[in-house]
């Protein structure tokens, strides 16, 4: 899935890297952000990661354009019963 969604980050005055999150019904929808003038390949990692299944493989990598902000994974609690945790962490380099 692609999703390039330049009207929300200018909403949000995107500036430098970031993961942005959002939670949804027990599960964390993570983008990855570029506030830079040019396009950036971002390296995403989860060092840390309990009782949650990633949508996609982790490490992930991708580029994203200025200005803009991409739909990065979906981390999907596993039992409702326990809480979950994560950490993650970006890498940046030019494209």
């Amino acid at each position: 899935m692609h999703v390039t969604t330049k009207t929300r980050a200018a909403q949000r005055k995107i500036s430098g890297e970031k993961v942005w999150q959002e939670k949804i019904d027990g599960a964390v929808v993570l983008f990855l952000r570029n506030g830079f003038s040019e396009a950036k390949e971002i390296l995403l990692t989860l060092p840390t990661m309990e009782n949650l299944s990633p949508s996609k493989t982790v490490p992930l990598s991708m580029v994203v354009e200025p200005q803009t902000e991409r739909f990065a994974v979906i981390l999907k609690q596993r039992d409702f019963t326990i809480p979950f945790r994560y950490q993650n962490r970006v890498e940046v380099s030019e494209r």
